[in-house]
């Protein structure tokens, strides 16, 4: 049965065979990508499934995920602490929230395109 649903989503989602994207995926970046952009630039990084060019992200991911904040109100001193209790790490153990995410063809937004285009042609 689970050989039949995944034939059927296959199909239905990704396509034939014949129909599939075969190319290689470029995203452009720089320090204003963040939140859910993050994510992507993470699963993307991670996986291999692109290449990523720019300025290193501005981080902030992980906010899908609700509650975003905790408040913890403290007691007998009516200080409020606020936090997030999920968090992402990059391969180094850095939290993304702070650092982002590097990318692959490291360039000043204003070269972003360019140097992509130069790295897609010297492939």
């Amino acid at each position: 049965m689970n050989n039949l649903i995944s034939s059927v989503i296959d199909q239905q989602y990704c396509g034939t065979a014949d129909t599939l994207f075969r190319g290689r995926l470029w995203i452009l970046q720089d320090d204003s990508c963040a939140s859910a952009t993050e994510d992507l630039l993470q699963l993307s990084k991670r996986t291999g499934i692109a290449t990523l060019v720019g300025m290193p992200s501005h981080g902030i991911a992980s906010y899908i995920i609700q509650p975003a904040f905790i408040r913890l109100l403290l007691p007998n001193s009516g200080i409020i602490i606020k936090f997030t209790p999920f968090y992402t790490f990059d391969e180094n153990g850095g939290p993304y929230e702070f650092n982002g995410t590097t990318p692959d063809i490291l360039c000043s937004s204003g070269d972003a395109m360019m140097n992509c285009l130069r790295a897609i042609k010297a492939q």
